[in-house]
């Protein structure tokens, strides 16, 4: 028999194809278009079916694979990090963080799976490529320290070489997603119940919005704009934007528009240097006015309506984050039946964060030691989780976020072999 009356008989895979809301095109699926340019006279026309996804035993992957369950359609990456970048602009991350696309393939890149994970470590790198991911979210940056060489020598490079060679896209929020409202540090004081929540450590404004900041639109001649873009960025560290190129009909040249924004401190240092083109430099300056970021920022004080006990708390804690077990380091005067009104909170390393900050408890993943024992002398219990354990129970809520934002385009899956390193036993 055939091999593709076999298929066809046993798991009818064209006809599953074709019920499919979105079927993949046989030249974007090497398997595929193999199978239809050997096999499809074999086939008979007339054996499609109308849609149906209860019909559809098996799929044919871009990876040239047999696999369970729908194809999404798909978003382009530029997209889908517009769509990221949207909910929760890299603006808001801390100016050490290194957030955004840190890994892009090259030429246009279709994510059809994405996996979110606290850590990309080897062995989620390995589920990524099982569930036929074409994208990662990491929230923990993978590459924060620069990395010198890309030989596989060390565990950080082998995941970006192997993320580079099978085409894996690797977007990094961490921070952002700390200080956005409505994100990660909103969802762990959501432990508590309902409480008054107030940011520990307000964000800037950005730089793009913030006051005393001002936009320029430029116009110069298309022989002195590229010299004015070179002075320009090195004067603000931002290239200017080309927004139009039109003909002048009076000398035949060609006109640029360029738009920037700078800061009060280097206008003058801009100006200068555009009126060296004399009457041929137009220049259009606004005020860019503030934009207050109310919510935003990292860390979180909530505050109870009603005192709970120690051990609630506690108890609270460990069911919204699905742990057996914290550590628990009572303040002085506390006992854990001792009834507290306030916690002061901060995923991840909290130390800086929550130093000197006045509330009944800290919580977070991590502190020094001695930092510890400060907060104890000064009458504050602190709970311990480890650090990602206070971050992981955040992925299926942003898993249902950004199937929506996504438009539903995107299959989102939450890895599971990310998990803590560290074990209490």
């Amino acid at each position: 028999m055939p091999f593709c009356r076999s298929i066809c008989r046993r798991g009818n895979l064209w006809k599953s194809l074709s019920s499919y809301r979105n079927p993949p095109r046989a030249s974007q699926i090497p398997l595929l278009a193999l199978l239809k340019r050997t096999y499809l006279h074999h086939c008979n026309s007339n054996s499609v079916i109308q849609p149906s996804f209860r019909e559809i035993p098996v799929i044919v992957s871009a990876r040239g694979l047999f696999t369970g369950g729908p194809v999404s359609a798909g978003m382009e990456l530029q997209d889908v990090v517009s769509a990221l970048e949207a909910f929760a602009p890299t603006h808001l991350a801390a100016e050490w963080d290194n957030v955004g696309l840190l890994v892009k393939p090259s030429e246009e890149h279709l994510v059809q799976t994405m996996l979110l994970t606290i850590d990309l470590t080897e062995s989620v790198l390995e589920e990524a490529l099982r569930v036929q991911a074409q994208m990662v979210l990491a929230y923990h940056p993978p590459i924060f320290h620069p990395l010198k060489t890309l030989s596989g020598r060390t565990w950080k490079e082998r995941l970006i070489v192997r993320s580079l060679e099978n085409r894996l896209a690797i977007y990094s929020p961490h921070t952002s997603y700390d200080a956005m409202a409505g994100g990660l540090t909103d969802w762990l004081a959501q432990a508590f119940g309902e409480s008054t929540v107030s940011v520990l450590q307000q964000c800037s404004p950005s730089p793009h919005t913030s006051c005393g900041h001002y936009h320029l639109s430029t116009t110069l001649h298309g022989e002195d704009a590229i010299n004015a873009s070179v002075n320009l960025q090195s004067i603000t560290g931002n290239t200017p934007k080309v927004i139009q190129m039109r003909r002048d009909g009076a000398d035949n040249a060609t006109d640029v528009i360029m738009s920037m924004n700078c800061t009060e401190q280097v206008l003058l240092q801009v100006l200068q240097c555009l009126s060296k083109y004399g009457a041929r430099a137009r220049t259009e300056i606004n005020a860019v006015p503030t934009v207050s970021l109310p919510n935003t920022g990292i860390g979180r004080l909530c505050q109870f309506k009603e005192p709970m006990s120690i051990k609630d708390a506690v108890q609270r804690v460990k069911e919204h984050l699905g742990l057996p077990l914290v550590r628990l380091a009572l303040g002085t005067q506390h006992v854990e039946e001792s009834k507290i009104q306030s916690v002061a909170l901060c995923a991840g390393s909290g130390g800086s964060v929550l130093k000197g900050v006045k509330a009944d408890m800290y919580l977070t993943g991590e502190m020094p030691h001695h930092e510890v024992l400060d907060a104890i002398a000064e009458g504050t219990s602190v709970i311990l989780c480890d650090h990602s354990n206070t971050e992981r129970g955040f992925l299926p809520h942003l898993r249902n976020i950004l199937v929506e934002r996504l438009q539903q385009k995107v299959k989102v899956v939450v890895s599971a072999e990310d998990k803590d390193p560290l074990n209490i036993l």
